[in-house]
């Protein structure tokens, strides 16, 4: 009762008291136009925002039918999507017929079962696209941390369809738009097994990944998710979860490709045109991927999947082409002077507040690569729950055991010799497992993806780039508790900071840790531009109380920068806006 009571709260709130926040504060700029200037037009935002992974929560006609748990409320309306859960509400273009949140895509096809049938599932958009309300305007920052509760949309989804099995009225609702108003009564009962089926899947997800201290807005465990369905619901094997308890914000996408290696702790390797594609397979594996982990004694990992290595392929391939944000000078004017100060503190040394010995300066229209710079926990002394949650997973490996874990690519049909038996005892390392799932679903792509049958090049994958695909499992576990440096690219478009997102602002950021603020409010999506971040003002709608005295959200270390003077402080903050 305490659930719908709140809701319905927020609901009112949201329907009858919106106006009241139409214009910026009296203190605010006023902007009449923003140019981010990112190169992508219309059509290429779309694709990005639209094209499915093969991610896949639920039947398409389910969710254009599903209603809020606590009222007569479209499931995938602005309301809750947008004002509520902080998906981004847009209109009904020909990429999107039904007006689905961006980050939401029709999927075709479910390799493993109920083949033929739509789905519904998250893009890549849904955590790296963001709205910004700058002056008084909203703009959209493609490839930007998303301010998405993911937790609560997850855990809301499942009360939609326990209460659509539970009320009448909501059953008839349902079934009337699914099946039409004539359906016969065995139709009914058919589609209501399928939802009993459907909830008890999402509701195992949201058991196996409940933790105890909520993520808020903008941050998700993302591996703790990964591993918990791989470890637990592919391999069958319930005493393998542990709880998510290390959530991170959505890192920037803007300059991935120019990496060596990527993810907040450096473990993806990032070469060539197969180290994306296998680091994109673990992703939607977290995100609704249907994988089936199927292991043969002796034999190659071969595992059917939802997952659309082609279309992985072209969205990795249209990244290359989208630039960091620039900011909006057109109506927040940089001070040149105190920028070229700033200049000269961030590229000098470390010991006198410097950044560039770990974050490095790139040209944001280039396309050089870089190696990034990673730090050890004793260095970085920020929260370590991420780094060694990843480090330290182990689990049972069932079916796995005695199976390889990397194969001779001579087995595979190519002429070399790269490659060597090594099986699954009866544990493993996470990351192990990881590789093994992740080049299982590469190989069931089939040799097309390497070999030119398919006609789009943006799909192809170099058959002499092959072996990087059995790299990429070597290099998933060998690590120690690492954190990267990125480049500053976009900065001011990536609040909140530090791996956790738990410092609002650059202005914190050069605070010393032990004075940085320990509560604020996350959820908004107002760009404070004087400290620059995120405001940390309540939303009357998405709030969220960040506690950065737990373990995941501590805000301890990378001290750099803090012991500079205001006026050094405020000169290199200028510089940052540049980036």
């Amino acid at each position: 009762m305490q659930f719908r009571t709140l809701s319905l709260c927020l609901f009112f709130a949201v329907t009858f008291g919106s106006s009241v926040f139409g214009q910026p504060p009296p203190s605010e700029p006023s902007c009449s136009s923003i140019n981010l200037d990112q190169t992508w037009n219309a059509t290429m935002k779309e694709k990005f925002w639209f094209t499915s992974q093969g991610s896949q929560i639920m039947p398409y006609r389910w969710f254009l039918a599903l209603e809020a748990p606590w009222a007569n409320l479209p499931f995938r309306g602005s309301h809750v999507m947008d004002d509520l859960l902080g998906f981004i509400a847009v209109g009904p273009t020909a990429a999107n017929l039904d007006a689905l949140p961006i980050g939401f895509a029709k999927d075709a096809e479910r390799r493993t079962k109920d083949r033929g049938k739509e789905f519904v599932g998250l893009t890549c958009a849904a955590c790296h696209t963001a709205k910004l309300k700058i002056g008084g305007l909203s703009t959209i920052v493609d490839g930007a941390p998303s301010n998405i509760d993911f937790s609560t949309f997850l855990s809301w989804i499942v009360d939609a369809l326990e209460t659509t099995l539970f009320e009448p009225d909501k059953f008839a609702r349902f079934s009337g738009s699914v099946l039409g108003l004539q359906a016969t009564l065995d139709a009914k009962n058919a589609l209501r097994k399928e939802l009993e089926d459907q909830t008890k899947e999402l509701r195992d997800r949201r058991e196996r990944n409940s933790h105890t201290e909520p993520y808020g807005f903008g941050r998700v465990d993302a591996f703790g998710h990964i591993m918990n369905e791989l470890l637990v619901k592919n391999l069958g094997i319930p005493a393998n979860r542990r709880e998510p308890n290390a959530p991170v914000s959505y890192p920037v996408l803007w300059d991935t490709p120019r990496h060596d290696k990527v993810q907040w702790n450096g473990v993806a390797p990032n070469i060539g045109e197969i180290g994306p594609l296998l680091r994109n397979i673990g992703e939607v594996i977290g995100v609704f991927g249907d994988v089936n982990v199927r292991p043969r004694k002796g034999s190659v990992p071969i595992y059917p999947s939802s997952i659309k290595l082609t279309e992985l392929r072209r969205l990795e391939y249209w990244m290359k082409s989208l630039q960091s944000p620039k900011w909006p000078t057109s109506c927040l004017p940089i001070n040149n002077e105190s920028a070229t100060r700033g200049q000269e503190i961030y590229t000098r040394a470390v010991s006198g507040g410097g950044c560039a010995s770990c974050h490095n300066l790139i040209d944001r229209t280039g396309t050089a690569k870089f190696d990034a710079v990673m730090s050890p926990l004793p260095i970085t002394k920020t929260d370590p729950n991420m780094a060694l949650n990843f480090t330290n997973r182990t689990a049972l490996t069932g079916a796995l055991a005695g199976t390889p874990v990397q194969v001779p690519l001579l087995l595979l049909g190519f002429d070399v010799s790269w490659g060597f038996f090594k099986t699954f005892g009866a544990t493993t390392s996470g990351s192990e497992a990881l590789g093994n799932a992740v080049l299982g679903v590469f190989l069931a792509g089939g040799r097309d993806l390497f070999e030119g049958i398919v006609t789009d090049p943006t799909t192809l994958v170099p058959a002499q780039e092959v072996p990087e695909a059995l790299n990429f499992v070597s290099g998933m576990n060998d690590q120690s508790p690492k954190y990267k440096a990125r480049p500053l690219n976009g900065i001011w478009a990536a609040a909140p900071y530090l791996h956790n997102g738990s410092v609002p602002n650059l202005e914190q950021l050069l605070t010393p840790p032990s004075l940085r603020d320990k509560q604020f409010y996350v959820g908004s999506r107002t760009l404070d531009h004087k400290k620059v971040g995120l405001s940390t003002d309540k939303d009357p709608l998405r709030s969220f109380l960040f506690d950065a005295s737990k373990a995941g959200n501590l805000n301890t270390g990378h001290d750099y920068g803090t012991t500079l003077n205001p006026d050094e402080k405020r000169d290199l903050i200028e510089f940052l806006k540049t980036l």
